[in-house]
């Protein structure tokens, strides 16, 4: 026989239901704090930039040249820009900063484009900052601020090459652009590119250069 507890005097209760009833109530208590955890629990949430870059690529037949419509200051001295003997580029996992390198040696020209994305809805601004060694010098362009789109008829009536998503390249510090994305960058290497071209001085010793770069969305 089951025995009977007396509750303020009252009516005897089974032992066995009031601790199914504390087992039940525990139970209940702890269920209710898990819930109100997962309500008023913080969620963390990562929030990246925008602009994006895809790892440099190196270019082996660019000319430039007095014809090309290119910055004469820079570009006098340069008939080819050919891809060096040994070379690599490369991109940080969060997209917005890069690597390039090279094998170079006195009187050298090279240059690589650097594949942009816009994943807003909306245009954006960004700074470019290059880490750039000493005895190298660095100029930054876009096809858009340097050569203007031909008409049609200029071309036998075929289209014109795509307009560049990429547009007012500024220089603002010995090694800084400013520069507009249009929302439509998607990595195409034609329209949504920037093109560093290095030149090496005198003084270089022969050797592996590397450049590296950040981007950085701004608000004007």
């Amino acid at each position: 026989m089951y025995k009977r507890i007396l509750i303020m005097g009252k009516k005897a209760v089974p032992v066995w239901l009031l601790a199914m009833l504390l087992v039940a109530c525990g139970a209940g208590a702890a269920v209710g704090t898990v819930l109100a955890g997962k309500v008023t629990g913080e969620i963390p949430v990562a929030v990246g930039q925008a602009l994006l870059t895809h790892s440099p690529i190196w270019l082996s037949d660019a000319t430039f040249g007095a014809d090309s419509g290119q910055p004469q200051q820079v570009y006098m001295h340069a008939e080819w820009v050919a891809e060096p003997n040994r070379s690599f580029g490369a991109v940080a996992d969060d997209n917005t900063a890069f690597q390039a390198a090279a094998e170079l040696a006195v009187g050298d020209w090279a240059a690589f484009n650097l594949p942009l994305k816009n994943a807003s809805q909306n245009e954006l601004i960004a700074l470019l900052t290059l880490d750039v060694p000493q005895c190298l010098e660095v100029e930054v362009y876009a096809d858009a601020d340097t050569i203007a789109a031909p008409h049609p008829l200029d071309l036998g009536g075929e289209s014109p090459d795509p307009a560049s998503n990429v547009t007012e390249v500024v220089r603002i510090g010995m090694n800084t652009w400013k520069l507009t994305l249009a929302a439509a960058a998607e990595y195409d290497t034609i329209t949504d590119v920037l093109t560093v071209v290095i030149s090496v001085d005198d003084d270089c010793a022969p050797g592996y250069y590397s450049i590296s770069g950040t981007l950085q969305q701004i608000p004007y």
